[in-house]
């Protein structure tokens, strides 16, 4: 497990304000993906460069990059 602190602060998602930490730890540390299953961060699909997807569909790029 990794932990990083996190400076940022984003406020994008208003209907569910604790879901804006995901947002600012994917920024800051230049994350390509957020994976998740909370509708307020799919709903979004992208943010700055990370882009937002489900389980299953990122196990499905995972798994055609490693074959």
């Amino acid at each position: 497990m990794h932990f990083v602190e996190v400076e940022t602060t984003i406020g994008i998602i208003k209907d569910d304000p604790a879901d804006n930490k995901y947002l600012a730890c994917a920024c800051e540390n230049e994350a390509n993906y957020i994976i998740s299953g909370d509708h307020h961060l799919l709903d979004i699909k992208a943010y700055k460069g990370s882009g937002i997807l489900k389980e299953k569909l990122f196990f499905n790029i995972w798994k055609s990059f490693s074959t």
